[in-house]
């Protein structure tokens, strides 16, 4: 038995591999601005390392739930502790990991 030949309507698109946030190496600059910093953080970090740099500006004793401001440059988004690390990670003026797909660029 033959297999239909099938036509697609426009030419096939590359998928990229799924890139984990927390194995990613690509790297950026932080733009966390501590409160009462003259300037933002600007340490090179990559996906991989948010949350534990992340240390350095949340406040460690916080509860999971307990709702901290985003200091990200150009951010003021309400997020809970626990939610943080995926906040910098997904946000599209943040590191922009996309959670299915990694980076797109």
């Amino acid at each position: 038995m033959q297999t239909p030949e099938v036509q697609l309507a426009s030419p096939p698109t590359t998928i990229q591999a799924p890139c984990p946030a927390a194995s990613c190496q690509r790297r950026a600059s932080c733009q966390w601005r501590d409160e009462g910093a003259a300037t933002i953080c600007g340490e090179t970090i990559s996906c991989k390392d948010v949350a534990q740099h992340l240390r350095v500006h949340v406040v460690k004793r916080m509860n999971r739930g307990e709702y901290v401001v985003c200091k990200w440059q150009g951010c003021s988004a309400s997020i809970t502790r626990n939610n943080i690390a995926r906040h910098i990670w997904e946000g599209p003026s943040h590191l922009g990991h996309h959670r299915d797909e990694g980076h797109l660029s």
